[in-house]
C-alpha cells in the first residue's frame, strides 16, 4: 500500500509556492493593489503539515526501516522517493529552519 507521503512533502510546497503566486498578483504581474495579505499563513499551514508528514515518516523509519515510494510516469521514466536514517533528518531540519523563518517574516 503505497502512503503518499514522501511525494505531499515535495510537491506540496510547490503547489503552495504558485498558488501564493496567484493571489499575490490577481490579475497577472501589473501593478495594483496586492491582496496578498494570507500568503504568510499559506506558507506556515503548508510547512507545519509538511513537517507533521516528516515526523510520521520518522516514527516509521524508527519502527520499519526505510521508506520507499515508486512512481512509474511513463515507460523508461519513474520518480523514486526513499527516506532513510540519514536523508530524513536533513529534511526535517531544513524545514523546520523554512517554518522558522516563516514565522519570523
Amino acid at each position: 500500500m503505497t502512503s503518499y507521503i514522501l511525494i505531499q512533502v515535495v510537491f506540496l510546497p510547490i503547489i503552495a509556492a504558485i498558488f501564493i503566486l496567484f493571489i499575490r498578483f490577481p490579475k497577472g504581474l501589473k501593478k495594483g493593489p496586492k491582496k496578498g495579505h494570507h500568503a504568510g499563513w499559506i506558507t506556515i499551514a503548508t510547512l507545519i503539515y509538511t513537517s507533521f508528514l516528516l515526523g510520521k515518516t520518522g516514527l516509521n523509519i524508527f519502527k520499519n526501516g526505510p521508506v520507499f515510494e515508486g512512481y512509474v510516469m511513463g515507460p523508461d521514466v519513474s520518480l523514486n522517493l526513499l527516506a532513510d536514517g540519514l536523508s530524513l533528518p536533513i529534511a526535517l531540519i531544513v524545514n523546520l529552519i523554512c517554518l522558522a523563518l516563516a514565522f519570523y517574516s
